[in-house]
């Protein structure tokens, strides 16, 4: 609505009302602002808002106005005359229409005006002089009831400028980390206390002390025999003396013999080894120096090969090496394996095992052991015995373990075709509620005797050596079993068995009364007993009606006997009144040792210059050859 005229006796009246409300103000302390440009007041074409229209505020001479706001942020100045301008800004701005002072209706309250962009400050500053204006009321003359005013004049409500959002509030910088401590330096450990040393295991055994005279004999035409490699040591039809294992200077106490190779112990616990030397079981690295010589020698115009030398490091007895210490006290030795027994009962071995098909391996991991190794799982052994390729071991405890070749059921256990490596792992033979006193052993069978003197048994069983004869399986060549567990052997209950032997397929054995006793295969006089002298009841005829096979153990001499040995087809015992050795058996290779190259029906004598004046103690067979030990008879021994 456009404001109205105001006439000039009425604008000199506002005027003066103007002035004196101005100059009470004026008066009281005001908040004072920064200029504000005329500009925004006076020119039409100002670039601020349009206010809206403010209601007309009723000015009388009794109460001052409701609201009394400065135009400008200006002091007011002192009551003077308004000039020409002043009159023409007043005209500009539109006044209140003026009514009658008699009756005063309550002004309308007025509408808020809307917000402008303006600084805050500002409306605080104008709501201050507006309280500070009340004061004025007593220049008009009469007091005001301040409850009438507050009720008439109150201005409306400014709505509080909303505080501004606080800012959020800034994470408080994290406090930097301390340096983290440097860590004492560590004290000086005290010196590692060091390990008391293992206990020394407790000896178990000792090598036997008699020194002994070593005598070989048979057909070494691979150094066998253990004489050396002069050519005339190839064969050997009856005992000859061993210089290279003197009596005295050496001292050997204890023998024995493989297929192909022969080893010896000495007093003090070294081991002396001889002969082939193709898969290891010499325990030592040989040269094949002999096979040079022997090549050299091709082109001459003998046709005689007993003329060529043998391989020295081969047919010549020579040292086993084993750790620094190490004293061993017995030994044994299989086709083409070898095993040596510590005072400590520890057990090394080399060499290999052989299986129907070839070789077996050493081990599981091991297919030729060169030089001796420790087996692992054996502990506190205090004998060991060799097959052809098994072997078994005594412990202290009366417990016996077996490893090898497991195809005949030598081990005493079910060995799986396909993982018949797992036999050469020493796995203990199961004999029920029984201790075992010693361990003996055939070429594919095995003895063990208990302490309460009863014989088991297991093993190939073909011509009844394991001494169990089985009717219900009888065949044409014997009893044609395999006995695969320890199994009780009756027919020997009568005697005490004190000792035992076997070869491939007989067995011999010794009564604690010196009786020498044989059973099994006997075509080629392995048992010697003469045929005619055989029980036909106990025996098995071959195809032509002679005996092939003697299936019950017979005493076959009168005399009394300490000590026996087989080889594969042969055996030697040694007579306890005179000390002298018999043998009997296969002998075309002279493994008798009785000069001519025939088999022996019977026990028969050895005798030559060699051991005329020798007390034998022991022998070991091999496959075609023959070893005796003995002292002097001059000789006293403790």
């Amino acid at each position: 609505m456009p404001p109205k005229r105001v006439t000039k006796r009425k604008a000199d009246a506002l005027e003066e009302s103007t002035t004196a409300t101005n100059q009470v103000v004026a008066d009281a302390p005001i908040e004072t602002e920064k200029p504000t440009p005329k500009k925004a007041a006076t020119s039409k074409k100002a670039a601020a808002p349009k206010k809206a229209p403010t209601a007309p505020t009723r000015v009388s001479s009794r109460a001052p106005p409701k609201k009394l706001t400065p135009e400008t942020s200006e002091p007011p100045a002192k009551k003077q005359r308004s000039s020409p301008k002043d009159k023409a800004a007043l005209k500009e701005k539109p006044a209140p229409k003026e009514k009658p002072a008699v009756k005063e209706k309550p002004a309308p309250k007025a509408k808020p005006a809307p917000k402008e962009k303006a600084a805050p400050k500002a409306k605080a500053a104008t709501a201050k002089a507006t309280k500070a204006a009340k004061p004025a009321a007593k220049v008009a003359g009469k007091p005001i009831d301040a409850k009438k005013v507050e009720k008439k004049k109150a201005a409306p409500k400014v709505k509080a400028v909303p505080k501004p959002k606080a800012a959020p509030k800034e994470k408080p910088v994290p406090k930097p980390k301390a340096a983290p401590k440097e860590k004492p330096a560590p004290k000086p450990k005290a010196p590692p206390k060091e390990k008391p040393a293992p206990k020394p295991l407790a000896k178990l055994t000792s090598p036997p002390t008699e020194k002994l005279s070593v005598f070989a004999f048979g057909t070494g035409e691979l150094g066998e025999l253990g004489l050396g490699p002069q050519p005339n040591a190839k064969i050997v039809k009856r005992p000859r003396l061993n210089a290279f294992l003197d009596r005295e200077s050496v001292g050997i106490s204890a023998i024995a013999y493989g297929g192909m190779h022969g080893a010896c112990l000495t007093h003090d616990g070294k081991v002396y080894t001889w002969g082939v030397n193709d898969l290891g079981a010499l325990g030592r690295i040989t040269s094949a120096d002999g096979d040079k010589l022997k090549d050299a020698n091709e082109d001459s115009d003998s046709e005689d090969e007993e003329n060529n030398p043998l391989n020295e490091d081969e047919s010549t007895p020579k040292l086993v090496t084993f750790p620094e210490g190490t004293i061993i006290t017995r030994i044994a030795a299989g086709d083409s394996i070898t095993f040596a027994v510590t005072d400590t009962g520890l057990v090394y071995g080399w060499g290999t095992f052989r299986s129907n098909e070839g070789v077996l391996g050493f081990s599981s991991t091991t297919r030729i052991q060169q030089t001796p190794v420790l087996i692992k799982e054996l502990k506190n052994i205090i004998s060991i015995v060799c097959g052809n390729d098994h072997a078994i071991a005594l412990d202290n405890k009366g417990k016996a373990w077996a490893w090898g070749s497991g195809q005949q059921s030598q081990l005493g256990r079910r060995v799986v075709e396909r993982t018949r490596l797992q036999g050469t792992i020493p796995r203990e033979i199961g004999i029920p509620r029984k201790k075992v006193a010693s361990i003996h052993s055939g070429s594919y069978h095995s003895f063990a005797i208990t302490t309460d003197g009863l014989v088991y048994a297991w093993g190939l069983n073909t011509f009844a050596q394991c001494g169990i004869y089985q009717e219900q399986d009888q065949k044409d060549e014997g009893s044609s079993t395999i006995v695969q567990v320890p199994t009780r052997v009756k027919s020997l209950e009568k005697w005490k068995i004190v000792d035992l032997d076997g070869g491939d397929r007989h067995s011999i054995a010794l009564s604690s009364e010196g009786d020498l006793l044989a059973w099994g295969r006997m075509d080629a006089h392995q048992v010697g007993i003469s045929h005619e002298k055989v029980p036909q009841e106990d025996v098995i005829l071959d195809v032509s009606g002679k005996p092939r096979c003697l299936i019950v153990p017979h005493v076959i001499m009168p005399q009394k006997f300490v000590a026996i040995a087989s080889g594969s087809n042969h055996n030697i015992a040694i007579e306890k009144e005179e000390g002298a050795a018999y043998s009997w058996g296969f002998g075309d290779m002279h493994q008798c040792g009785l000069g001519a190259g025939n088999d022996v029906p019977e026990p028969t004598k050895i005798e030559n210059t060699a051991v005329k004046d020798i007390t034998l103690k022991m022998a070991a067979c091999g496959g075609q050859q023959s070893i005796l030990a003995g002292v002097p008879k001059e000789t006293t021994t403790a």
